[in-house]
């Protein structure tokens, strides 16, 4: 009976100590600032860049995120990708250069000992460079337009400072051609990264 009242008192004692030690955790993780490389795979969402370009392109991405509040940050995501296709009928070489960059909110809907999930909106630019190697069009393109991004996300701490980071993406560029905007290169991410908070 001493023996059970003893182990009792000792595990008592414990957890008091392992809940500041959580609670330590989650402060450290929601006062800091982040860094964070991702890598996805990008699904366009018009069927004829599809069929130029193929269904899926890899894309990278550098995403800083600036904390303010508990539940609030600032981010500034970057991204990057080429793919190379055919065009329709003649089948000749074509490769796009995509590089959109947005500045946006993020919302964290809770700041766990471990994992925080997030959702964000961005807006920003796009840059869009196209090399046709078709005789029979302008070879050479490069276009400014305009960028946006809605995400969501998860991050999910592996130690005291990195974390994983699993996110899905909308991204919505508008470039002007011909007196017209389309949507050329818009589509969904889905991907993973790594970070590390400072």
């Amino acid at each position: 009976m001493l023996i059970k009242l003893i182990f009792l008192a000792a595990l008592a004692s414990l957890i008091p100590a392992e809940a500041m030690v959580c609670e330590e955790i989650c402060e450290c993780a929601c006062d800091k600032n982040s860094l964070k490389i991702r890598g996805a795979a990008f699904y366009p969402q018009g069927s004829l860049t599809r069929k130029i370009y193929d269904r899926f392109w890899p894309e990278g991405s550098l995403e800083y995120d600036y904390l303010w509040h508990r539940h609030y940050s600032t981010f500034v995501n970057g991204g990057f990708t080429r793919k190379t296709g055919h065009s329709i009928g003649r089948h000749h070489k074509t490769i796009i250069d995509l590089a959109p960059a947005t500045l946006g909110l993020n919302v964290w809907l809770d700041n766990l000992c471990s994992w925080r999930p997030y959702i964000g909106v961005g807006v920003g630019a796009a840059y869009a460079h196209f090399h046709d190697f078709s005789p029979y069009v302008k070879q050479v393109q490069n276009k400014w337009g305009f960028a946006s991004i809605v995400q969501i996300g998860m991050e999910v701490d592996f130690c005291e400072s990195f974390f994983f980071d699993a996110f899905a993406d909308y991204r919505f560029n508008w470039f002007d051609f011909n007196r017209r905007g389309k949507n050329l290169t818009g589509g969904a991410d889905l991907g993973a990264g790594l970070g590390f908070h400072f």
